[in-house]
């Protein structure tokens, strides 16, 4: 009877650890994937300025990390948005007004981006 006392006060200490556990840990992941959002917008954002200041023909390239689930991927105007779960939006504006275009894939993992300075508009490619 005292071990069976032990180990049912032992579970229902254990198991209410092991479920808050669980939820902090995907409230980390969460952390983790906004911050992996936010810094490559930013530095998208950063390498377009520069090249935007130096003029054409400078171009950069940028090796990104993409976290999974990026579902679409904006250039329009002055801004990157980089959108994940349907309803979540990071995104970065640069300072100037620039003129962004090209494309960015959505894919998980490493991107290897070229940015180039045009006379109008500052382009940015996914090299695949």
């Amino acid at each position: 009877m005292e071990y069976l006392a032990v180990v049912g006060i032992s579970l229902f200490l254990i198991i209410p650890m092991i479920v808050a556990f669980y939820h902090q840990s995907a409230s980390i992941e969460e952390d983790i994937r906004i911050a992996q959002l936010e810094k490559a917008t930013r530095e998208l954002i950063d390498a377009a300025e520069e090249v935007y200041y130096l003029g054409p023909p400078s171009q950069k390239k940028l090796i990104l990390h993409l976290p999974p689930g990026v579902n679409n991927a904006t250039l329009q105007g002055d801004t990157i948005a980089l959108t994940y779960d349907e309803d979540k939006k990071h995104y970065a504006t640069a300072e100037p007004d620039l003129n962004l275009t090209g494309t960015l894939s959505t894919t998980q993992g490493r991107h290897d981006v070229t940015i180039t300075a045009r006379q109008d508009t500052v382009e940015v490619n996914d090299n695949p």
